[in-house]
Formats: structure tokens, C-alpha cells, sequence
């Protein structure tokens, strides 16, 4: 996934994010940031907005290699009022992560997660 490309479930109401279930037989990249739109970065996804009050979903990657570069991100998230999801990565090869490329899992202060 390139330039900004994104895999994402989101959800901004009431309810869950859904799961990101992946299996790839070779590399999975995410590299880099749309030229058009400064900002918006390559990424894998699943989030619940500070309106939401659902589980942002797991993310389950399988793959021969991981690379995250410039600025690319695999990421759950919640700013709402319910849990992040896990992010589990099963590698049969190398994880790369290079120039801010990032894994993360956030949950806003003072909510579960």
C-alpha cells in the first residue's frame, strides 16, 4: 500500500470498528503519504471516533514480511468510549520499520482499553 493507500473500518456512532484480518503468502509494505493530501499516510486501521461508543477492531496480519516506512502506519484506536483492539503480527520473515513508520495502539486518557 503506497501514497496514502489505506485498509481502514471506522465508526463515529454507536458500535464496533470491525476486525482487520489479513494473510499474505509475501511482503506486506506500507510506504509513504498521498502528494496530493500532506497528512494522509499510508495505513492499516481500524479506529472509533471521540463520537463513538463501541471497540475499535483487532488487527491480525500473517505474512512471509512487514515493511512500514515514511510515515506509513498500522494502528487501533479509540477516542470514543469503549477498548482498542489488539494488533497481532505473525512474521515468517523480517518486520522493517523505517523513517517514522510506526505500530500503535491508543486509547484516549481515562477511558478502558
Amino acid at each position: 500500500m503506497l501514497a496514502g493507500a489505506q485498509l481502514k473500518t471506522s465508526i463515529f456512532g454507536d458500535g464496533d470498528a470491525g476486525d482487520i484480518l489479513l494473510d499474505v503468502t509475501g511482503t506486506v509494505r506500507l510506504d509513504g503519504m498521498n502528494a496530493a493530501d500532506p497528512g494522509f499516510f499510508s495505513a492499516i486501521a481500524s479506529s472509533v471516533g471521540p463520537e463513538g461508543s463501541g471497540n475499535s477492531g483487532d488487527i491480525r496480519l500473517v505474512a512471509q514480511r512487514l515493511e512500514i516506512a515514511e510515515g506509513a502506519f498500522l494502528s487501533s484506536g479509540n477516542t470514543g468510549g469503549g477498548e482498542t483492539g489488539s494488533i497481532i503480527v505473525t512474521l515468517q520473515g523480517p518486520l522493517l520499520m523505517a523513517e517514522n513508520g510506526n505500530i500503535i495502539a491508543t486509547t484516549l486518557e481515562g477511558l478502558s482499553g
